[in-house]
């Protein structure tokens, strides 16, 4: 509505040059559609005919008071305190809540603070605002798109990361981080094998290895005896999650793709292998009962070393 005001406004100063409270009400409209300097002139123009104007008095000082703050926060930026650059331009969008334009650029700026503070929940709710506002504005998307990852929010990301492609679609690196971008959100939606086994992602098959065993030991049901029904049933599931990792994380080839973010249960060796299986072929064992020797349960002979 300020461009509105804005064209009729100037329509009737061209009528009326020497009106000063239509040259009031152009500097307004001026001051909220984003051209803060024209308004000043503005009102330094009703100023110098009407010194005692007092609405064009309180605009002036207000947009004074707003740009100074808001150089503060960005002389406070460039020398890395963060925080007091945070402080000044809050300050600043505290003078005058209501200027969308003026409001755009402080919130950007409040957001790539944060984000150098790693305070990514805080950024993500400047960056909302203005996106509210322009939701095309290539730059913050990308900002936005890098707090969902950090935060482990792939879907978000994916969702920036492809409007952002598509405003730029000839962009590599844009097109790069939407690539893993979605890689990460598959990985997401699946088991962590990794974090299964309770290993790092560089594990070396010794470290698995030892992982699986320890963890396979843990959770096979004859060591469930004594158990509820319920424990029982939660220690069945633990382990098979265990050997279908494993069974993954051991096989280079299965690795690669789930590294990659493939889907395994298509191509080749999509079935996984039954988990009292995977533990007798890791064990020695012999015989198809899976049960620990003099347990019961058919019968494994272990070779630890």
């Amino acid at each position: 509505r300020y461009q509105k005001a804005l064209k009729e406004a100037t329509d009737w100063y061209h009528l009326n040059k020497s009106n000063i409270h239509i040259l009031h009400l152009r500097g307004v409209a001026q001051y909220y559609t984003g051209n803060s300097a024209m308004a000043l002139r503005h009102f330094q123009m009703v100023l110098k005919s009407a010194p005692d104007y007092r609405e064009s008095q309180d605009m002036y000082r207000m947009i004074k008071k707003m740009d100074r703050t808001k150089a503060l926060g960005n002389d406070e930026f460039k020398k890395g305190n963060y925080d007091e650059a945070i402080k000044a331009w809050t300050e600043a969008l505290n003078v005058d809540s209501d200027n969308k334009a003026f409001g755009k650029a402080v919130h950007s700026n409040l957001a790539s603070a944060y984000m150098k503070l790693r305070k990514w929940e805080k950024a993500l709710e400047d960056l909302n605002i203005v996106l509210d506002l322009d939701n095309q504005n290539l730059k913050l998307l990308l900002r936005r798109a890098t707090c969902y990852t950090e935060m482990g929010n792939h879907d978000g990301a994916v969702r920036d990361l492809d409007m952002a492609s598509k405003l730029e679609p000839r962009n590599r690196e844009i097109r790069q981080r939407l690539r893993k971008a979605t890689v990460a959100q598959k990985r997401a939606a699946r088991k962590d094998y990794y974090k299964i086994l309770g290993v790092t992602q560089s594990a070396t098959d010794r470290e698995l290895k030892k992982a699986y065993r320890l963890a396979a030991l843990k959770y096979h049901p004859d060591k469930q005896a004594d158990k509820t029904d319920e424990e029982k049933d939660a220690a069945e599931a633990k382990f098979k999650d265990v050997n279908e990792a494993y069974e993954v994380l051991s096989d280079d080839q299965k690795r690669a793709r789930y590294d990659n973010g493939e889907d395994l249960e298509q191509g080749p060796g999509g079935m996984h292998m039954d988990p009292n299986m995977m533990f007798n072929m890791f064990f020695g064992g012999r015989g198809g009962g899976g049960g620990f020797p003099g347990g019961g349960g058919g019968g494994f002979e272990f070779r630890f070393g």
